[in-house]
């Protein structure tokens, strides 16, 4: 059902964002994690790619709109 589709998700390197994260992978979502803190995303990603699925990440502070512009704007260029 989710086989193809790219989510993104924020607030993903922890908490509820990191189990949405894990469980869309698992049904064969790319999920792409922003969050605040690289080196959080980066064990989430671990998990989502230990776990068989695909994840991209992106630092972005979602309170900062010169963030979100920029992390918007590399999403739709990879």
């Amino acid at each position: 059902m989710l086989k193809g589709k790219k989510i993104v998700i924020t607030g993903a390197s922890s908490g509820l964002g990191k189990e949405i994260a894990i469980l869309f992978a698992g049904n064969g979502a790319h999920v792409i994690l922003l969050a605040r803190s690289e080196k959080k995303l980066k064990e989430v990603k671990k998990l989502v790619e230990k776990n068989g699925g695909e994840s991209s990440i992106f630092v972005c502070d979602i309170s900062n709109l010169s963030e979100v512009k920029n992390a918007v704007g590399n999403i739709i260029q990879t």
